[in-house]
């Protein structure tokens, strides 16, 4: 069937730019389709006013899928109940018909390596790929049964649960080890609200065995050493999937160790983001548009990485550059001034902190490997090559 037969509506955007106002309700743009669910960090937001104008045609409602028509093209993502929300630019609504079409089930079709081929093979634009209305509309899909849609759907939204759950998780522990880094080097708390004598203020360089940007990769998919590029930091963590395999090269001080912070360099809009590499980096790297910051003493570890990424503005207003074209200066980075704690309260410090920065690694690679078992059960799903008749839901 053509997937205009199993919707209600399949509605274009309007094509006016919408401003960010800070507040109000969110505006769905491309960057806030992920893989199935809608991504909300920096999202903008309209007033009522502009959400009533973008939703004039038809009302974005729980169960309707956004896709996106460019960059990247044929992202899609179901709305969930609670989130209203409005229509950004080079965005599509679709509304699946529940008679025919199970929400679920068509937001995991869509993605499906097949349907995804589809959606590429029929995009046009010679600098910018995007997709028109007619190919959207005209889309053929195979819908099973109305009980197998559903089976197949709940199966893999129910992965797409426990990631959800695994991420407000990690932003409560990251928000807990925030609130304390703060208690302790800013407000000075436990101390009587006096940063104690035998403290010190410097330079970060002087805390740093290394400040360095990363290498200038030579692609290969088949080799086993990654490369992690600013694509990869994001809320401050680090999200492997997006890393790229390149050519082996011998091992030397830019291969990645447990502790080290990644600062995002280059690019309005990017420079400045931050993560802490909390696991144990195999054959791993960065490019060079990412900075590698190392302590140089063990207690610095995990008081330099809260650090970092509570001053990703200050990093970004260290840029150079025109717009576009920003960068990291490492020069500038090495001289921030930074509070220096003694040792005995470091070393109690990251007594209380490597608990929650152990839970926070394991719930982040529990998301990884669910991610890889979603994407692999997926076609499979979708072929009948898994028969989910038993399944109950």
């Amino acid at each position: 069937m053509k997937l205009l037969d199993i919707c209600e509506a399949i509605v274009d955007c309007p094509h006016s730019t919408a401003k960010d106002e800070g507040k109000g309700y969110p505006l769905i743009r491309t960057p806030n389709i992920g893989k199935g669910r809608l991504k909300f960090d920096g999202v903008h937001r309209v007033s009522e006013q502009v959400y009533n104008q973008r939703n004039e045609r038809a009302v974005p409602q729980a169960g309707d899928l956004i896709l996106a028509r460019e960059a990247p093209v044929g992202n899609v993502a179901i709305i969930r109940q609670g989130q209203q929300v409005c229509l950004g630019q080079r965005t599509v609504l679709i509304k699946p018909n529940k008679k025919y079409v199970d929400p679920d089930f068509l937001v995991y079709y869509l993605l499906s390596p097949e349907l995804q081929h589809k959606l590429l093979s029929s995009s046009n634009g010679a600098t910018v790929s995007h997709l028109n209305m007619s190919s959207i509309r005209s889309l053929e899909v195979q819908v099973p049964g109305i009980d197998v849609q559903k089976r197949i759907g709940a199966i893999l939204a129910r992965i797409d649960d426990k990631i959800e759950l695994n991420a407000a998780i990690n932003e409560n522990l990251e928000s807990q080890a925030q609130a304390i880094f703060k208690s302790w080097f800013v407000d000075f708390e436990p101390f009587g609200g006096v940063m104690p004598e035998d403290w010190s203020e410097c330079i970060l360089d002087s805390m740093c065995s290394l400040i360095i940007k990363g290498i200038t990769p030579k692609y290969n998919e088949h080799s086993a050493q990654l490369v992690i590029n600013q694509k990869c930091v994001r809320n401050h963590q680090i999200d492997l999937s997006l890393a790229r395999c390149h050519e082996p090269k011998k091992v030397n001080e830019k291969w990645l160790q447990y502790g080290d912070i990644v600062v995002n360099s280059t690019g309005t809009g990017t420079l400045g983001r931050a993560a802490q590499v909390l696991f144990t980096p195999n054959n791993m790297t960065v490019d060079s548009h990412v900075t590698i910051i190392r302590a140089s003493k063990q207690e610095y570890i995990y008081y330099l990485g809260l650090w970092a990424t509570s001053h990703e503005h200050d990093f970004e207003m260290l840029q150079t550059g025109s717009t576009g074209q920003t960068d990291l200066p490492r020069e500038r980075l090495k001289q921030m001034q930074i509070v220096l704690p003694s040792d005995s309260i470091l070393s109690s410090f990251s007594k209380v902190i490597k608990p929650i920065a152990d839970i926070r690694i394991q719930k982040q690679q529990e998301t990884q490997r669910l991610s890889a078992l979603r994407d692999t059960l997926l076609p499979k799903l979708m072929n009948g090559e898994i028969d989910v008749s038993a399944v109950q839901i």
